[in-house]
């Protein structure tokens, strides 16, 4: 049996190094959302990252009501569109025993099994029963377009509901501040590592963040059409090394399943994610390089180790082990793509450097984008 009283004792020690208010309110909320996400929770989750107003969320936490009150009166419930996000309120929605009639996605043929045991149909099957169904629209991006395409073909607009994408498209304020919360922390005058660079924007947003008092940026992309373009955005900027290949325990080569946007993984993900493998079609695989940070950066005094890496984070730790025992970098780890990563990373990480400190953060609209700050340096603020 395991001892309850122990792990009790160890996460206590653990919550005694978050450094402020807001940290232990995101800490709470996710380690929450992880066991056992829900509605409520991901609102909560959502509202540690002040995003939304006291009146908007108040919108949002109405939510149980009107639904609840729209199948009392015999209505059925939509979510339009069945990609990541979608899955992902199905599944809130799902823990909170609320029934569910079935996702509506104009991609529906690639969904021929359906999604999480609900069916996939097609919009102009949505249309052909606009009286019986209500929908909430999952999707950020398109929702425009989609409450176009719903008013222009009479669905009625009390059938469109307000929850879960109603704001949540039109706040980014904190987007730019994602990983880059604390210049004080950053010892000047050395080196940054992205991990994930995508396009090539956090590196550049930390070129002008330090006051461009690096000494070296390497910046990690295994996705061969982001690191296309990491090379391309990247091209005016000094001392910056774009190498085409992901950061892991070891020096090795895996599957990889390229999107050519941000959700490109592992094929074959050593945990389990909040994330609904059947939304992700398109997809090509590749054979990518991984490379252990310890093996590349033996040269350099690593100041500032950014990891957002779709789920990778806890394996590219281990392969920076050496950099960090010797270095003790400020670090932004992104905590929110398995389930656990938030107490799992933050004990290893008291473990390897006893000094740091820890402050957490969510900048997303959903349950993505919290991350884990460690540093051995005081914040000021």
């Amino acid at each position: 049996m395991m001892d309850f009283y122990g792990v009790t004792k160890h996460i206590s020690k653990l919550y005694s190094r978050l450094q402020d208010d807001l940290s232990r309110d995101v800490w709470e909320n996710r380690v929450l959302f992880d066991i056992h996400p829900t509605a409520d929770r991901l609102f909560h989750l959502i509202q540690s990252a002040g995003l939304l107003t006291p009146e908007e969320m108040a919108v949002q936490l109405r939510w149980r009501d009107g639904v609840a009150e729209i199948l009392e009166q015999g209505g059925k419930l939509v979510l339009y569109g069945a990609g990541i996000r979608g899955g992902l309120i199905a599944r809130c929605l799902l823990n909170e025993k609320v029934k569910i009639a079935g996702f509506c996605d104009r991609n529906y043929k690639e969904f021929t099994n359906g999604l999480l045991n609900l069916p996939v149909f097609s919009p102009d099957d949505l249309l052909a029963r606009r009286e019986e169904y209500y929908v909430i629209i999952t999707s950020a991006a398109f929702r425009g377009e989609i409450v176009q395409f719903l008013r222009e073909n009479n669905f009625p607009e009390d059938h469109i509901l307000p929850y879960f994408s109603d704001y949540f498209a039109e706040h980014g304020r904190s987007a730019a501040e994602q990983y880059f919360e604390f210049p004080e922390l950053f010892p000047k005058g050395t080196a940054f590592v992205d991990g994930g660079c995508f396009d090539g924007q956090d590196s550049s947003h930390f070129a002008r963040w330090c006051g461009g008092e690096y000494t070296k940026i390497f910046a990690f992309e295994p996705d061969s059409v982001n690191f296309e373009r990491c090379k391309e955005n990247l091209a005016g900027l000094s001392n910056v090394e774009v190498i085409h290949a992901g950061l892991g325990e070891r020096s090795t080569t895996e599957t990889f399943l390229s999107y050519g946007q941000v959700h490109s993984r592992f094929a074959s993900p050593k945990k389990e994610s909040h994330i609904v493998d059947e939304t992700l079609f398109g997809a090509s695989a590749e054979e990518i390089q991984l490379v252990a940070l310890d093996d590349l950066a033996e040269q350099e005094k690593i100041g500032f180790i950014k990891m957002d890496i779709e789920g990778a984070e806890w394996g590219a730790l281990h392969g920076a082990e050496k950099t960090i025992l010797r270095d003790k970098p400020l670090l932004a780890i992104c905590v929110y793509h398995i389930p656990g990563d938030t107490l799992a990373i933050m004990d290893y990480l008291a473990e390897l450097v006893p000094e740091y400190r820890f402050w957490l953060r969510h900048y997303g609209t959903l349950n993505s984008e919290t991350v884990l700050y460690a540093s051995v340096k005081e914040n000021s603020i």
